[in-house]
């Protein structure tokens, strides 16, 4: 299976989207978003980044029912995204949900607010936001350091173990107190146990 998502740009690194979207304790805050969005008649998409792709890869959106995708760029009007035709959020009008798609969504909702009805339901990715003690820096959220580090997964059984060595050397890119955290799964995926201890 093949996810359209961007990992890393040779010109600026990382993707932080990616890495944000990917945590492990994003994904039930994902699956239940996409099962709210699916309670509605009709959802519209507002994308002023361009990241709907992306999004889609992580938050299910096969079973909500999209009246539209609006978009910010002028350029970007009439380009296909998720299977639409995206047109100029001026253009937006009477959706019964509104997914916009950004963190730290405030100012973006706050533009298009006289395009809001007050019975319009709105949702922005920051339900996806891993808690505040998991984060060096909490504004902006998408701050590389908040997503410094690539996920390693290990796998342990009767047969096979591992060890996790490390070295402290967060504190030379302003990491006040490291620490480890860690979360355990089962074989389907289920949290069993999640820990955090100093580096």
């Amino acid at each position: 299976m093949s996810l359209d998502v961007q990992t890393f740009s040779n010109a600026t690194g990382g993707n932080v989207l990616y890495k944000a979207l990917a945590h492990p304790l994003a994904a039930e805050p994902a699956r239940e978003l996409g099962a709210k969005l699916e309670g509605y008649r009709s959802v519209a998409i507002y994308d002023p980044l361009d990241i709907a792709a992306t999004v889609a890869a992580f938050v299910p959106l096969g079973g909500v029912r999209l009246s539209g995708v609006f978009v910010q760029d002028a350029r970007r009007v009439g380009a296909h995204t998720l299977g639409l035709e995206a047109r100029p959020v001026d253009r937006f009008r009477g959706a019964e949900a509104l997914l916009l798609l950004a963190f730290d969504a405030d100012r973006l909702r706050h533009q298009i607010s006289h395009l809001i009805a007050p019975e319009t339901h709105v949702y922005t990715l920051d339900a996806l936001r891993i808690p505040g003690d998991w984060l060096t820096r909490p504004r902006p959220y998408l701050q590389p350091l908040n997503f410094v580090t690539n996920f390693v997964f290990f796998r342990d059984s009767e047969r096979d173990h591992t060890r996790l060595t490390s070295a402290n050397y967060w504190s030379g890119y302003g990491a006040a107190e490291p620490r480890l955290c860690g979360l355990l799964f089962d074989g389907e995926g289920r949290e069993l146990a999640r820990f955090s201890e100093p580096m």
